[in-house]
């Protein structure tokens, strides 16, 4: 009897964990669609469980914004500070997403 509440437990907070899941998915992709591509600079990064926290800063009209997001790769982030992210227009604070390193060489930022 013990095994099967045990058993019934973890299955209810597997099944809670991938519901939220879900949901805050599809709520971050329903708020990046209508985003901007900026540009911003990787202020730090820390590990965190066999991933890494990436620490950063964008300009947002006029606003220079913190955020951070998680990924399992930074051996190109150590080498180019400047990156490319996809900015909610609705919430430029909470939404972001990383999606590649920045050529300054072509579009002339330092």
């Amino acid at each position: 009897m013990k095994n099967k509440l045990t058993i019934a437990a973890i299955i209810l907070i597997v099944a809670a964990l991938a519901t939220y899941d879900i949901l805050y998915n599809k709520d971050r992709d329903n708020n990046l669609k209508d985003a901007v591509v900026i540009i911003g600079k990787v202020d730090s990064i820390e590990v965190t469980r066999g991933l890494y926290d990436i620490d950063v800063e964008y300009p947002y009209h006029g606003v220079v914004i913190h955020n951070s997001f998680g990924t399992g790769n930074v051996d190109s982030l150590k080498n180019h500070p400047k990156i490319r992210l996809l900015v909610s227009k609705k919430h430029p604070d909470k939404y972001i997403k990383y999606i590649g390193l920045a050529d300054t060489t072509k579009i002339g930022v330092n």
